[in-house]
């Protein structure tokens, strides 16, 4: 997996380079044969590993080596990550079909400049910022005066008195006859 990296050019299709960064914090001491390898990268800034897993972080670092990691968990998770984020197309293989960079495949802003009109007529959208800005603050004003109307004959929700709300708790339904059969077939 360590010779096939090295030979692929990888990049990240967001900002998040950490997945990226720790591929490359392992493929630097790929050739090494020790049980742990710093935590820290070349340039001395500690590696960014928050994307891992608590159980990941567990298996990558040894209470006894402070500072370390434990070479071959850190490599099978750096692994198991980069499957996920090439799955998921958050990182991309330049020049790969399956696992290409898709954002290269849609379309410019100028290139979607001039079919706009006809995607919004057909959406059912307003063409233009302010007037999509205003009928979704219409719908919105509407959506809270038809829960308003409703509010009265709400039962359920009540409001105390610094305003925060509550739902009481429903009581059950009791047990249906067919779920009362289906016990008895059972036992």
């Amino acid at each position: 997996m360590l010779a096939l990296a090295v030979v692929l050019r990888f990049k990240a299709t967001s900002a998040d380079r950490s997945v990226l960064d720790a591929l490359q914090h392992a493929l630097t001491y790929w050739s090494k044969t020790r049980d742990f390898i710093p935590a820290r990268a070349a340039d001395g800034r500690l590696l960014d590993l928050r994307f891992a897993s608590a159980n990941w972080q567990r298996a990558i670092r040894d209470r006894k080596q402070p500072g370390m990691l434990v070479k071959r968990h850190f490599e099978a998770m750096v692994f198991a990550y980069l499957a996920e984020e090439l799955r998921t197309g958050d990182i991309a293989v330049d020049g790969a079909a399956e696992y290409g960079d898709w954002s290269s495949h849609l379309l410019s802003f100028d290139e979607c400049r001039p079919l706009l009109a006809a995607y919004c007529a057909e959406a059912g959208l307003p063409e233009s910022a302010a007037e999509f800005v205003a009928e979704l603050k219409q719908r919105h004003r509407q959506a809270a005066e038809h829960l308003d109307a409703g509010y009265a004959d709400n039962e359920d929700l009540t409001f105390a008195k610094n305003g925060t709300p509550t739902l009481k708790r429903l009581g059950g339904l009791g047990t249906s006859v067919a779920a009362t059969k289906l016990g008895a077939e059972i036992n």
